[in-house]
């Protein structure tokens, strides 16, 4: 039987936590907060993933892929905090009176698709473990678009979400209008290790060498491609706790000077029990190693040659990217490195730098990152 955590709502009213614990248990995510009730349209469960839509169906269609850094609800170690793991509720939920970031991108006339992979998040346990695969998640997205009658959608990935959508061009080009990367290493293995040199940095204390030994270590292990992919797994999860506690506990996903909208919308979420299956949040990572190499994949050459055939394509299909300018998985060089492939030494506006902004730049800096997306997603 499938176990769920407690969903609890501390801060509301009694009636409203009921109502949203009922909501969620039913199949219904709701933008909520200080009272406000907002249920997206048309939420539903669809050959085992958690969907919802957003929007007018005739607009421009948008599918987010998700990689969110983790949930502060869940104890950490019950979750991940980076790579395959957790869910789209970071980007479907909003704050008081305000939207969460699907709707309001839907508000600026587009139909926005947002679900959590498969596997994962509210979706239902994986029915193998081929399910943890690039191919499987291509697969998925091609029954959303077959399912939702969509004509060339755009795809949004976070984090490893766009690593998932460049895989996903790979297998069928182009089907998706344009790739937006939000927050998303092409070197998988150098933001693994310059969150390791970050974290390595804000242990400055005698008694912090144990930790910073540790953190050496699980890089080590990840370097090792003989390693058993269980022990892979494992150090994986280590690193990417650390880039969420190092220092003190502020880690490398928290803005130095963060806006207080932000500030509110994670204590929000901290407040927030979601229902979801144990095996969704411990099983992505592991199982995802066993089919996937996604440690070391680098995506730097590919597309560099996408986005050259795109400009001589007259830009359709473009790879554009936004990025967090305090995010601690990337370092100059690599942004440096990320910047020349989108093609955004020439072309500037393939890339956006979000200040005060660090890994979810949606949350930390939701107005810039808005007006940044919507831009984007209008160019030609």
């Amino acid at each position: 039987m499938k176990k769920h955590v407690n969903f609890s709502f501390r801060s509301l009213p009694l009636k409203l936590s009921l109502a949203l614990t009922l909501g969620l248990t039913a199949g219904l995510t709701l933008s909520c907060g200080n009272g406000a009730q907002q249920a997206p349209p048309n939420p539903v469960h669809l050959d085992g993933l958690y969907v919802h839509s957003f929007g007018d169906s005739n607009s421009t269609a948008v599918i987010f892929i998700h990689d969110s850094f983790g949930d502060a609800s869940v104890p950490s170690a019950n979750r991940n905090l980076g790579g395959p793991s957790l869910n789209s509720m970071y980007f479907e939920f909003g704050l008081g009176t305000t939207l969460g970031m699907a709707e309001q991108i839907a508000e600026k006339n587009f139909y926005v698709i947002s679900y959590d992979l498969r596997g994962q998040g509210r979706s239902a346990d994986a029915r193998t473990p081929a399910d943890y695969s690039y191919k499987q998640s291509a697969a998925d997205i091609n029954m959303l678009i077959a399912s939702y009658g969509l004509s060339h959608p755009i795809l949004i990935g976070h984090s490893h979400g766009g690593i998932i959508a460049l895989k996903y061009d790979e297998l069928f080009p182009n089907v998706s209008r344009k790739i937006i990367l939000v927050d998303t290493p092409l070197d998988v293995f150098q933001a693994m290790n310059t969150i390791s040199t970050n974290c390595q940095a804000r242990y400055t204390k005698p008694d912090d060498a144990s930790k910073v030994a540790d953190i050496k270590d699980s890089l080590s292990t990840l370097s090792n491609t003989d390693t058993p992919h269980n022990d892979r797994a494992k150090n994986v999860k280590k690193l990417f706790e650390q880039a969420a506690t190092c220092g003190g506990g502020a880690g490398l996903y928290t803005p130095k000077t963060p806006v207080l909208a932000a500030v509110n919308f994670y204590a929000m979420i901290s407040e927030l029990l979601i229902p979801i299956s144990p095996d969704n949040q411990t099983k992505p990572v592991a199982a995802f190693l066993d089919n996937e190499d996604y440690i070391h994949v680098n995506e730097h050459a590919n597309v560099t040659a996408h986005n050259v055939a795109s400009t001589a394509n007259k830009n359709y299909g473009l790879i554009q990217g936004i990025y967090g300018s305090e995010d601690g998985m990337f370092d100059s060089v690599s942004l440096a490195l990320i910047k020349t492939s989108l093609g955004a030494d020439t072309h500037p506006e393939r890339m956006t730098m979000l200040p005060s902004a660090s890994h979810n730049a949606f949350v930390d800096q939701s107005a810039a990152f808005l007006a940044a997306i919507v831009v984007m997603l209008n160019s030609n």
